[in-house]
């Protein structure tokens, strides 16, 4: 990993922005949630309606927004949206001045679509500077960067909240969105400003937006990465919404020790991530696997009521993340042709998020009908399940998997 960030210069810096945007998200995020409790007085509707404006944009404008990262040119996308984001976060500001729940649910809703339309030319940007041989060294530091944001974003966030308010934590996620402009904006690559030649006007868009349906359709590690997502979605719904039921009810344990459980999940994906790096498996395999790992972890959370047994759990599921997180970006990024980036990754995105909505919706209605250890190991079967199909179905797309579907390199125009 040290080798890629010393011998690559625009990766080193992409990387340290990528930094800088994590902690940036945290720290809205801590403030966006404090605020709506503060100004709802603990209202669990108003988090329910907070959760919802984050979310919805990936449903309503995903596709178009695959469309549009695909069109544009990748580099000058990513400025503009860290650019509207910063003027949202100041809309939040605004909105808790006002003491408006309204404006902090538009700004939420707004900053989300700022966030999409951030991330989604992100993968084609970066493969303009980073040869193919190292995208997988690229994503397990960008695991990295995760991971370690998992572990500190949220404590951080709050501790500058609880000391210096509201404003002052969106204004540090101010700086640091700028921080990032800066440092993409001095990303030079060859033929990097070139305009994407496309078709124009609205019957154009439509066009691109079926081409790039039919090619996430046939396309053969699209289709798996997709069939994947929705059992990963599936998966991920029901432990963000319970997991907090196995500490208090499974356990009997004040509902604070689950903020030991989470650094115990970010240790692990980080100290999983550089054991999974050194792993020379196929790219395909760490989906799988991965997939296998977070169904095994999920039911063991369960299987004995003890604070230790429900930690194996969580390091077993964690580890699996990591193998899906970093399988997943390598295939994409290896076997999805550069043309498609935004739309294929959106159009996956749409299908993880859409997957995980069900399943949050569902998770309580469930653990009243079921019992918490019928759902989680009724989840971990159906996790494991998914990972043996795709380890079957990329068995079959072997000879496709072996061999270079990008006929692109690191000199590409976006």
């Amino acid at each position: 990993m040290l080798a890629l960030l010393r011998s690559n210069p625009m990766y080193l810096r992409y990387w340290v922005a990528s930094w800088l945007s994590e902690l940036g998200d945290w720290f809205r995020n801590m403030a966006l949630m404090y605020m709506v409790l503060t100004l709802s007085n603990n209202s669990s509707f108003a988090v329910s309606v907070i959760l919802f404006c984050e979310f919805a944009p990936i449903f309503i404008f995903g596709p178009l927004i695959g469309v549009l990262a695909d069109r544009w040119n990748r580099k000058k996308t990513i400025l503009a949206a860290n650019l509207l984001r910063i003027g949202f976060v100041i809309l939040l500001i605004g909105g808790y001045m006002m003491e408006s729940l309204l404006v902090l649910y538009i700004g939420a809703f707004l900053c989300s679509l700022g966030t999409l339309l951030f991330r989604s030319p992100a993968p084609a940007f970066m493969m303009q500077f980073v040869p193919k041989d190292d995208l997988k060294t690229a994503a397990s530091l960008r695991q990295i960067t995760f991971s370690t944001m998992l572990m500190l974003g949220p404590a951080l966030g709050t501790l500058v909240y609880m000391q210096l308010g509201a404003s002052v934590t969106l204004l540090v996620n101010v700086v640091l969105l700028l921080g990032n402009v800066l440092i993409i904006s001095s990303i030079r690559v060859p033929g990097a400003d070139a305009e994407q030649q496309t078709r124009t006007g609205i019957q154009g868009i439509r066009d691109d937006f079926k081409e790039g349906f039919r090619y996430v359709i046939h396309n053969p590690v699209s289709r798996i990465v997709m069939l994947s997502c929705i059992f990963f979605g599936l998966g991920a719904g029901i432990i963000q919404v319970l997991q907090v039921f196995v500490v208090t009810d499974f356990l009997g344990m004040a509902k604070e020790v689950l903020s030991i459980i989470l650094l115990i999940e970010g240790v692990a994906m980080l100290a999983a991530t550089f054991f999974i790096h050194k792993l020379k498996w196929p790219h395909d395999r760490f989906l799988s696997v991965g997939m296998l790992c977070m169904g095994i972890g999920f039911t063991a959370m369960v299987v004995y009521p003890a604070l230790w047994a429900l930690c194996v759990g969580v390091i077993v599921y964690s580890a699996g993340q990591v193998g899906i997180n970093v399988g997943l970006s390598t295939l994409m990024q290896t076997k999805v042709d550069y043309a498609y980036q935004g739309r294929a990754g959106t159009a996956i995105n749409t299908v993880f998020m859409g997957c995980m909505v069900i399943s949050l919706i569902s998770a309580g209605w469930l653990h009243e009908l079921l019992g918490l250890r019928a759902v989680f190991a009724g989840g971990g079967i159906v996790a494991a399940c998914g990972g043996l199909l795709c380890g079957y179905l990329f068995h079959k797309e072997d000879a496709f998997l072996r061999s270079s579907q990008v006929p692109v390199s690191n000199a590409q125009s976006g």
